[in-house]
């Protein structure tokens, strides 16, 4: 037969224990990122547009027009995150000079929030630190 004393303390530690780690904050040691790409300003009319960030990237062609239109968004794949350093690129193509002076707004989110805003010109590689 169990001691009925013994038996209360399980049960008080146990109900203790259950209340650890229930805070509602998630305890994933490795966040979510994905990015929005923005094509705010083609002054160079490029036609090739192809955006990366960390995951998976996106890709534009307008081969119709032969420029893309200000406004086009694109959005890559939500992955998780290994280490703090997101590398987002843009690269801008189609055009004589290569799209320098072409303009993208890059919103970079973190388990689903707007972690950082950059507004960029040109074709390079943007290095974002996270928490």
């Amino acid at each position: 037969m169990t001691n009925p004393i013994v038996m209360k303390y399980l049960f008080i530690i146990l109900i203790a224990f259950s209340f650890i780690g229930c805070d509602g904050e998630d305890v994933s040691p490795n966040p979510t990122v994905y990015a929005t790409f923005t094509l705010t300003a083609n002054p160079d009319n490029i036609s090739s547009w192809f955006v990366y960030c960390g995951g998976l990237g996106q890709q534009e062609i307008n081969a119709v027009t032969n420029a893309l239109p200000v406004g086009t968004t694109l959005t890559t794949d939500t992955h998780v995150a290994y280490n703090n350093n997101i590398v987002c690129s843009v690269t801008a193509a189609g055009s004589v000079n290569g799209g320098v002076n072409t303009e993208t707004e890059i919103k970079l989110y973190v388990d689903g929030e707007l972690f950082e805003t950059r507004v960029v010109t040109g074709s390079n590689n943007h290095n974002f630190i996270i928490p």
